[in-house]
């Protein structure tokens, strides 16, 4: 248990280092996954909006500066680290967003990673 609005990401560092010291080989060391500004940060202002994970929970995504920010009601905004295009890291997590785009380009989704689960939004609009 932790006290703290970061607990899970908390709990899988902790897990993660202990993992590494004893070379658990069922439990990989965690990515320390860098925030680096984004090439073309206006490239990914499609991906900026709200997310219907239920019909009771909207995620968002948005932009400040040169990075996005993943964000559930109620937690702190967390920094995307990009991995590739339209695939990105939650920091210094495992988890991942992956942006599903139509033919045009337009961002129709994220599919959200949390280890083996696999969780798709539908994009409802802009940030409201």
């Amino acid at each position: 248990m932790t006290n703290s609005d970061n607990g899970g990401s908390l709990q899988q560092e902790l897990l993660h280092t202990i993992a590494q010291v004893y070379a658990w080989p069922e439990l990989p060391p965690q990515k320390n996954h860098e925030s680096k500004a984004l090439e073309g940060a206006a490239a990914s202002d499609p991906c900026v909006g709200e997310y219907e994970l239920r019909s009771d929970l909207a995620l968002t995504i948005r932009r400040v500066g040169d990075h996005l920010f993943f964000q559930v009601p109620g937690r702190p905004p967390l920094k995307l680290a990009r991995q590739r295009d339209g695939v990105y890291f939650l920091a210094y997590m495992d988890d991942t967003i992956t942006f599903v785009r139509n033919g045009q380009g337009d961002v129709l989704a994220l599919l959200l990673r949390q280890g083996p689960v696999e969780t798709l939004a539908l994009k409802r609009g802009p940030v409201g």
